[in-house]
């Protein structure tokens, strides 16, 4: 049996370790996993609403369809994630670390909490900040 936890040396008990795990259509609602490692995972049309996922290793992730509604992903590595049509509603991205993710849109952003911390593509930091200036406008 393979285990999903194991310990972490340079922090006390221990984290998920989920790499290459397929875990589509799941509830993980309050999901306790931040810092964990979890490259290339599929969450894949999953409710993550409310999960901690602070410092959590999402490189390569499928994030599809995936409610992420109010998960704290703050300094969450998503780089190269897929996270088309993702919901990141209430969702806090603070240092977050968005760069090559796939799927992601400005749109999506706006419900979001992101600072200047959160590292955005170029393309994707100017037109979210565009969005930001023309709601403020009007």
């Amino acid at each position: 049996m393979t285990s999903i936890a194991e310990p972490e040396p340079r922090k006390p008990g221990f984290i998920a370790k989920l790499q290459d795990m397929r875990l589509p259509r799941l509830a993980l609602d309050g999901a306790k996993l931040a810092h964990a490692r979890a490259e290339r995972v599929n969450f894949s049309h999953s409710s993550l609403r409310g999960a901690n996922m602070r410092g959590a290793d999402l490189t390569d992730a499928r994030l599809v369809q995936t409610d992420l509604s109010g998960a704290d992903l703050r300094g969450a590595v998503l780089a190269r994630a897929d996270l088309a049509g993702a919901v990141l509603d209430g969702a806090r991205l603070e240092g977050a670390d968005l760069r090559g993710a796939r799927g992601l849109k400005a749109a999506m952003l706006d419900a979001a909490s992101i600072d200047a911390d959160t590292r955005l593509s170029p393309a994707l930091r100017k037109a979210h900040r565009q969005r930001a200036e023309r709601q403020a406008s009007s």
